[in-house]
C-alpha cells in the first residue's frame, strides 16, 4: 500500500463497497476527483525532477476532495503537496525542546500563579492559573518533564485524571460551568508559547464552545433525521474503507477530511482508562515513524453535570493534528484552511498502517477491525 496513492487506493476500496456500505459513505461524505493541469518550461525541469521526482506527475496531477455533508468539514488531497521545498529557519538551531531553558514552567510553585481554589497534584503534572485567560476558568497542566515529547501511557494518563479533577473543582464552585475542555499544543509551530511540557484546560458555562457546540448541533440533526447514531455511522464508514479499528472500546480512524496533515480522531466512552493508551500509542507512531514533533490534541470530554441540550449521542472525542517540521519558516495553516478548505500533503493509509501495526503489537491490546 505504501507505493499506490491515497486516490488509487481510496477508489479501489469504494469500488468493493456493497450497495449498502456506499449508499451510508454517499449520505455523509461526497468525494470528487480532479485532475490539475500545467506546463513546466525546459529551463524548469532540472529543479521540478530534484524536488518532486517526475515532470509529468507534475504536469498533469490527481487531486482528491472531500467534503462532510453533514458538519462541513473538508479536505482537498495531493501527494505532491507533502513534497514542496521548505524555507529553513536558522533561529531553530537556538531552540532546543530537550533541555530547560530556564522558563517559568521549570520552576512552577515559585513562577506560575495558582487558581482560587489552590493546585492540582498529579504524579506527572501540576496545575497553574494561565496568566492570560482565554476564559473564567482557563489553567495549565505543566508536565513534571521538561521536553513534551517525554510522555508515556502512565503520564498521559495522570494528565487526564488530573484535567478530570480540575473540571470537578471548578463545578463544585460554580454548577453553571459545565462544558469542559482539553487542549494540548507541543511545541511553537502548534502555538505554545512556551517550549516546557504543558497542556491546557478550561470549563465555560451556557453555551459549549461554538465549534463543539455546532458538531453537537448538527449531528443531533443527522441523528433525529436519519435515525441513526452519527458516530457509529462515521466510524463504520471509514473501517469498511480501511480507515477506521477499534481497540479495546476505544474507535481510530484516519480522517478523510483531516483539518491538517496526519490528522487523527479517536472516540471513546470515557475520558480515562483504554483512551491515555491508545492516544500514547498514536502519538509514538507519529513521533517515531513520522517524525512529528509539533501536534495540537484536544479532547472534548462529556458536560460535567446534565446541561439543557441533547448530548447522549456524542461520544469523548480526541483530534490530533500534525503542525509541521520545527525547522521551516512557513505555516501550515494559511488562507484556505482558515477561510475555505484544509489542503492535505499526506496520505491517511500510510499512517492507519503504521497505527494498526503499533497497537497490534501491544500485547496489552486486543483489536476489532
Amino acid at each position: 500500500m505504501e507505493n499506490k496513492s491515497f486516490k488509487e487506493t481510496l477508489f479501489n476500496k469504494i469500488n468493493s463497497l456493497s450497495p449498502e456500505d456506499k449508499k451510508l459513505l454517499e449520505r455523509i461524505y461526497k468525494i470528487n476527483t480532479i485532475k490539475g493541469k500545467l506546463v513546466i518550461p525546459k529551463e524548469m525541469v532540472e529543479w521540478v525532477i530534484e524536488n518532486f521526482g517526475d515532470v509529468g506527475n507534475i504536469e498533469e496531477q490527481e487531486i482528491v476532495k472531500i467534503t462532510n455533508l453533514i458538519t462541513y468539514e473538508g479536505s482537498v488531497f495531493n501527494d505532491l503537496r507533502s513534497r514542496r521545498p521548505g524555507i529553513n529557519n536558522e533561529r531553530d538551531g537556538l531552540f532546543s525542546y530537550e533541555k530547560c531553558g530556564g522558563e517559568p514552567f521549570c520552576k512552577p510553585l515559585e513562577s506560575t500563579p495558582e487558581d482560587v481554589f489552590g493546585r492540582i497534584v498529579g504524579k506527572f503534572c501540576i496545575t497553574a492559573a494561565n496568566i492570560a485567560k482565554i476564559d473564567a476558568f482557563h489553567s495549565v497542566l505543566i508536565f513534571k518533564d521538561h521536553s513534551p515529547l517525554d510522555f508515556t501511557a502512565e503520564k498521559i494518563h495522570d494528565y487526564f485524571n488530573v484535567a478530570n479533577q480540575y473540571f470537578r473543582k471548578v463545578n463544585d464552585l460554580d454548577k453553571s460551568f459545565v462544558y469542559p475542555f482539553f487542549f494540548w499544543n507541543c511545541l511553537w509551530k502548534a502555538g505554545a508559547s512556551l517550549v516546557h511540557g504543558h497542556a491546557q484546560v478550561t470549563v465555560t458555562k451556557d453555551v459549549s464552545y461554538s465549534k463543539v457546540g455546532l458538531l453537537r448541533s448538527r449531528t443531533l440533526w443527522y441523528q433525529e433525521n436519519f435515525k441513526s447514531n452519527y458516530f457509529n455511522d462515521r466510524f463504520n464508514i471509514h473501517k469498511n474503507l480501511g480507515l477506521g479499528f477499534e481497540i479495546e472500546g476505544v474507535r481510530v480512524t484516519t480522517d478523510l477530511c483531516p483539518i491538517k496533515e496526519r490528522g487523527i480522531s479517536i472516540h471513546s466512552a470515557n475520558f480515562n482508562g483504554s483512551l491515555s493508551l491508545v492516544i500514547n500509542s498514536v502519538l509514538r507512531v507519529l513521533v517515531n515513524e513520522f517524525g512529528v514533533r509539533s501536534f495540537n490534541l484536544i479532547a472534548i470530554p462529556h458536560p460535567i453535570t446534565p446541561p439543557y441540550e441533547s448530548w447522549g449521542h456524542v461520544p469523548v472525542i480526541v483530534e490530533i493534528v500534525d503542525r509541521g517540521k520545527l525547522d521551516t519558516k512557513h505555516s501550515d495553516f494559511a488562507s484556505m484552511e482558515i477561510f475555505a478548505q484544509s489542503v492535505v500533503g499526506s496520505n491517511p493509509y500510510h499512517i492507519i498502517e503504521k497505527l494498526k501495526s503499533e497497537l497490534i503489537s501491544n500485547s496489552s491490546f486486543s483489536i476489532a477491525a
